[in-house]
């Protein structure tokens, strides 16, 4: 939610959230909450067609596999329909992690290590 302050003056901002206790806060800041959840593809349908730049701040994968369903599931939402112009991965994990916090730059090789990481 960091990024709201910046992006809300220029754009409709929209949220997804899990939990109805979680909607406060998204209001608080500015971005109009949509009840989804990334684990269920079912529940992903309200947000087709319905943006042009998408920020997927990426959780965590949840179980003991390299396969990214939550990313896949919003992916497979996102293309019932004509595709945002523009979608922005953002990790939410791994990398602040192995750097415990300290900002990074982005030029050395953040050397990730977890579930996710990919060689480059």
């Amino acid at each position: 939610m960091r990024v709201a302050p910046l992006l809300r003056k220029r754009y409709q901002l929209f949220g997804l959230v899990r939990r109805e206790e979680s909607c406060a806060a998204l209001h608080a800041a500015g971005i109009t909450p949509l009840p989804s959840d990334l684990d269920n593809r079912n529940s992903l349908s309200r947000i087709v067609g319905l943006a042009n730049i998408v920020l997927h701040f990426a959780p965590p994968v949840t179980t003991n596999t390299r396969i990214d369903l939550r990313t896949r599931n919003l992916l497979a939402a996102l293309s019932h329909s004509m595709p945002p112009g523009q979608l922005i991965y953002i990790s939410t994990s791994g990398v602040w992690r192995l750097l415990r916090g300290l900002c990074m730059r982005n030029t050395p090789d953040p050397s990730a290590n977890g579930a996710r990481a990919t060689p480059c």
